[in-house]
């Protein structure tokens, strides 16, 4: 359980202080000169490489965490080649800057075989293939089947990375179960009937036959983890085919009563289901993982069937009772609720679960609409059930259903009372501070395992949730609060070895940072200091523990060892990358022209490169024709006009022609673009500005000032009032 601490708090420390970084350069803080970032992005790479090697080998007996060090380097250079496009305001998450770092990544992964590099390039090729062809800021239309033929074909590319993994027996698991459950995604996007018409139709068609034979084949194969995945994708496309199905019918009785016939019909078949699992456990045969596939199939069946009858249910009443629907809906609510206790359904899981859900959701909704005492009753049934069942299912499912009961009744008493809770944030503040308080009682009180691992989440996404409330120094507070809450609990489940708790503490952690970086009421310069502090403190932790362990044995085996020419001549190519991009920008600033644009300013921020104001030009709208293609390479003639400020000259270049005669003229810039479905992107739509400094920037400017080399390429110097 040692070993365990010490691995996850490893993890946490350098998550942390890689976060931290990301943080840091994306605050774009004034404080530092372009030479001095660029040497400190350098050198961060560098570090992690050295204590890598230090660490693999003298540090820690630990050799995976010398691993983990030499993917964090992967990382920071990932990190330096966002912060060139920051620093020479490169288009702002572009896709050359995840195919940049995606070219060594691989290569890694190649001579490694280290799996988190696998899938590091995994996910880098497809943010370069979305950000080549949904460039971000740029406005794109386009038609069905280019759609289809985009995302269709990142489907097909998925479908063939999964069967070649598959054939091959791959150790990569991750990606093998990455790979199938991006096919299905990529597939289910493109087959909406509405947008896609007959193609979309035939795609539905074709998943679902794949979907019923995987399910099969798997089965027969015993490939018990893509047997669960698949019922899970399964249930999935049926909601959404359900939802979309709904929207094209438009509802109606014949419609809500089917969908009531056919979630009737989808029970009693999970039953039989579950019943044949259950024969088959009982034979012998890998009980274990047929007892998984066992529970992942009630969730999923319970959960569609719940949310199909719901939908079903209160479309009818509306139909049949539309002056009054709350009244006979709250007694279908509690008549379900109250029968899903009953004798005769206790053995199918699946009919109890449905019963007990769908009266839950119903009678939620419903109570919104009637006096808080409806709300009181609703409560009392809630205890009366959780006292009466002794089935761990149920009471979880009622004990999570009391917080929204709960809300539900504090916003009508407080209505009833006259205060309106939407004008008050303060008043959701006291709410969820309130579900903290109880959740921490319940966890700290109860003796059942099932009901503290189900409060130990509940004050953790409560206290997340807290973490955003308030303004100020409340804010900083909440925050304060989740911090300690967290730790606090980890901790405890740490002494007592609950694993499960925590797994689920360092997934909120790691939830809590990536989300954090787009929340503004923390600047993060103040992220990044504070990150990188406590990143620290837990890596000194954790090797404290390790050496007190006393133990000196190595574990595990070191990446670079025996594969050193090869990755050597990798990170040498990183350096080269990211020396040849500044020279290559250097060049452009001291030989390029300098001319100044009219432009019009939004405030967004990129995923690594911090906050931008997004530019646009009076070039970016031309009169072109309508034979030139959106996504096409353009060269546009500029020339200068009022007070030096250079437009368009009438002359443009499209696949070698002119759009007309044109003879060059004295002071004539030639400026390369690629055309949009509303005009024409120079690569200068982005200026990166420090954290916080970009709305009060976009209000003033007027002129981009803008170096142009000899090949047209552009680079955005400053923008300006004048």
């Amino acid at each position: 359980m040692q070993d365990k601490l010490i691995r996850s708090q490893y993890l946490l420390s350098i998550s942390l202080i890689i976060t931290s970084i990301i943080y840091f350069f994306a605050s774009n803080w004034g404080g530092f000169s372009k030479w001095d970032k660029i040497g400190l992005s350098v050198g961060l790479i560098v570090l992690f490489y050295v204590v890598a090697v230090l660490a693999a080998n003298w540090l820690s007996r630990y050799r995976f965490l010398g691993n983990w060090l030499f993917f964090a380097a992967s990382l920071a250079f990932g990190i330096g080649i966002a912060l060139l496009g920051q620093i020479y305001n490169s288009h702002a998450d572009s896709y050359w800057l995840f195919l940049l770092w995606f070219i060594p990544t691989v290569a890694f992964a190649i001579v490694t075989k280290y799996r988190p590099f696998s899938v590091l390039a995994y996910l880098l090729f497809h943010l370069a293939y979305f950000t080549y062809f949904f460039p971000t800021g740029a406005f794109w239309i386009r038609g069905p089947f280019e759609e289809v033929g985009i995302v269709g074909g990142l489907a097909l590319l998925n479908g063939i990375l999964f069967m070649y993994l598959f054939v091959r027996k791959s150790a990569a698991k991750e990606l093998l179960y990455l790979s199938y459950s991006m096919f299905h995604v990529f597939a289910v996007s493109v087959s909406f009937f509405d947008r896609f018409g007959g193609v979309g139709l035939l795609i539905t068609c074709l998943q679902i036959i794949l979907l019923i034979v995987a399910l099969k084949y798997f089965s027969v194969k015993q490939k018990r983890g893509l047997q669960i995945v698949t019922i899970v994708i399964t249930t999935i496309v049926a909601f959404i085919k359900y939802t979309e199905l709904s929207f094209e019918v438009g509802g109606g009785f014949f419609f809500f009563g089917g969908s009531l016939i056919g979630v009737v019909i989808v029970v009693v078949g999970s039953v039989k289901v579950l019943q044949l699992l259950k024969k088959q456990s009982e034979s012998g045969a890998t009980s274990r993982a047929l007892s998984i596939i066992k529970h992942v199939l009630i969730i999923c069946l319970t959960l569609f069937c719940a949310f199909t009858a719901l939908s079903s249910i209160t479309g009818l009443l509306f139909l049949i009772v539309p002056q009054a629907p709350e009244y006979p809906g709250f007694v279908i609510a509690i008549i379900f609720i109250y029968f899903s206790g009953y004798r005769l359904f206790r053995s199918y899981p699946t009919v109890q679960y449905t019963l007990l859900i769908t009266g839950l959701l119903l009678a939620c909704s419903i109570s919104m609409m009637m006096s808080f005492w409806w709300s009181i009753v609703l409560l009392l049934v809630i205890f009366y059930m959780m006292k009466t069942l002794p089935y761990r299912g149920t009471r979880v499912i009622l004990y999570t259903a009391l917080h929204p009961i709960l809300f539900v009744l504090y916003w009508r008493m407080l209505e009833e009372f006259y205060v309106g809770i939407w004008g008050h944030p303060y008043l959701w503040e006291l709410a969820f501070i309130g579900f903290l308080v109880m959740n921490i009682i319940v966890w700290s009180a109860s003796k059942l395992p099932y009901l503290r691992v189900l409060s130990f989440c509940l004050a953790l996404i409560t206290a997340y949730v807290l973490s955003f409330q308030g303004e100020h120094l409340i804010y900083y507070v909440y925050n304060l609060v989740f911090l300690v809450v967290s730790f606090l609990l980890v901790y405890d489940s740490y002494k007592k070895k609950q694993s499960i708790q925590l797994y689920v503490g360092y997934f909120v952690w790691f939830v809590y940072l990536f989300t954090k970086y787009y929340e503004y009421g923390w600047k993060l310069l103040h992220k990044s200091l504070s990150f990188l502090l406590i990143g620290l403190l837990i890596g000194g932790i954790a090797y404290w523990l390790e050496r007190r362990n006393g133990d000196r044995t190595p574990v595990g085996t070191f990446i670079f060892t025996g594969r050193k020419p090869l990755l050597i001549i990798i990170i040498v190519v990183q350096f080269l990358m990211i020396g040849g991009i500044t020279f290559i920008k250097e060049q452009t600033l001291a030989n390029g022209t300098d001319i100044k644009l009219k432009l019009e300013p939004v405030d967004p921020r990129s995923m690594l490169q911090g906050d931008y104001v997004q530019l646009r030009y009076t070039i970016s709208d031309l009169p072109i024709s309508k034979k030139v293609r959106s996504g096409k390479r353009i060269a546009v003639i500029l020339r200068s006009k009022e007070n030096g400020v250079y437009g368009y000259s009438g002359y443009y270049q499209y696949e070698g022609k002119w759009n007309k005669s044109y003879v060059k003229k004295a002071g004539d810039v030639k400026i390369v673009g690629k055309t949009t479905y509303n005009g024409v992107e120079y690569g200068i739509e982005h200026f990166f500005v420090e954290e916080g400094t970009g709305f009060d920037l976009q209000q003033h400017i007027r002129y981009g000032h803008v170096k142009v080399a000899e090949n047209g390429d552009a680079l955005l110097l400053d923008v300006t009032k004048k």
